[in-house]
């Protein structure tokens, strides 16, 4: 009985370990799937990141591109602006003067 005994908690013993070890192996093999899976989240995140920063750069690139065409065309008629200004004080002052001449006359 003794020796059954025995020959029994040798056997659950035996049966136990392997089934820690089994569990240990499970867990082992999740923590590394919990890290690759970490890993490939983290990777998709930075993806997307740089994905957008590059589209946002390109959109400000744009849009300043843009700005400064504006700040062409507005420099531009400034100095067409300020052409004919000129000219119509000549033409104010040559009219002037001939208005001066005509009342001497």
């Amino acid at each position: 009985m003794r020796h059954e005994r025995k020959k029994n908690m040798e056997t659950i013993e035996a049966l136990n370990k392997a089934e820690l070890a089994r569990l240990q192996g499970l867990n082992e093999t999740v923590k590394r799937e919990q890290e690759l899976s970490a890993k490939r989240l983290k990777e998709k995140i930075d993806l997307t990141q740089r994905k957008r920063t590059e589209e946002y750069l390109a959109n400000r690139t744009a849009q300043f591109n843009e700005f400064k065409k504006a700040a062409m065309v507005t420099s531009d008629m400034q100095d067409k602006a300020a052409k004919i200004v000129e000219e119509l004080r000549e033409t104010f002052e040559n009219t002037r003067d001939l208005e001066r001449k005509l009342r001497k006359i």
